[in-house]
């Protein structure tokens, strides 16, 4: 697969989501992970950093994974998408793909959203 952006799920990423959340008006962030350790370690990330967010409008936190979302008062958002399938139809600009994600799961579940700048992991 060939991406704009190459880089790895990390604190790193998941700071930049918040940032640009923050900066841009109606940015949404998708992020997709498959395992549930790295996704509760990435939504516990997120959970602390939001708590520093003047702009956070809504902070989500469902039992489910993909439900668990971040909107801010610019009208920008951050969640994380069920790599199950049931997402058709949303369209994110930035996707941060954590590397358990499978090659098929990118193909047939998550590129099909469109019109995202990727990051993305091998």
């Amino acid at each position: 697969m060939e991406f704009i952006n190459k880089i790895y799920l990390s604190y790193a990423s998941l700071q930049y989501a918040i940032n640009i959340c923050q900066e841009k008006e109606g940015y949404k962030v998708v992020i997709a992970i498959d395992d549930e350790e790295s996704y509760k370690e990435a939504k516990d990330f997120l959970s602390t950093l939001a708590k520093d967010c003047d702009n956070i409008e809504q902070f989500a936190d469902y039992k489910h994974k993909s439900n668990f979302h971040i909107y801010f008062k610019n009208g920008s958002l951050i969640r994380f998408i069920n790599t199950s399938g049931n997402v058709k139809g949303q369209r994110y600009h930035l996707l941060i793909s954590d590397k358990n994600v499978s090659e098929d799961v990118m193909w047939c579940i998550v590129l099909p959203l469109g019109n995202c700048e990727w990051i993305y992991t091998f």
